[in-house]
């Protein structure tokens, strides 16, 4: 999963996820950092960080990402399979940067300031690789 954010100052972004990952079998993934091209590419410019969320037998907050460093900008965060771990929703917990609103702008506090949803209640997102 590519997500864009937009920082306003060279930072190291944090997250937690609501997640649902039961075991040591699937409560981890990869978590990377980059910036997009002038043509929308992405470029992957930090190595594959480690999460690992935590156990959570039913949707929960997971533990913090580790810190993922960011320039100032748009910017763009990568989620990557390692183990089948479902995630609903993802929010910034530490950084400067805010999630892009898919529509232009960014989410401001009236969309629930720095945060992200993937989908309704029962909607799960598992991670691919790419």
């Amino acid at each position: 999963i590519h997500i864009p954010v937009k920082c306003t100052a060279q930072t190291n972004l944090q997250l937690q996820g609501l997640v649902l990952s039961p075991n040591s079998g699937t409560d981890s993934f990869f978590v990377r950092g980059g910036h997009m091209t002038a043509d929308g590419k992405y470029v992957y410019t930090t190595s594959k960080l480690v999460w690992h969320t935590g156990h959570r037998t039913t949707y929960a907050w997971s533990t913090t990402s580790p810190s993922i460093p960011l320039a100032a900008g748009i910017q763009v965060v990568g989620l990557i399979n390692r183990e089948p771990t479902k995630i609903q929703d993802l929010k910034i917990v530490g950084g400067a940067c805010k999630f892009l609103d898919p529509r232009g702008g960014t989410l401001g506090k009236a969309q629930m300031n720095k945060y992200i949803s993937f989908g309704k209640k029962y909607f799960e997102v598992t991670l691919m690789g790419y």
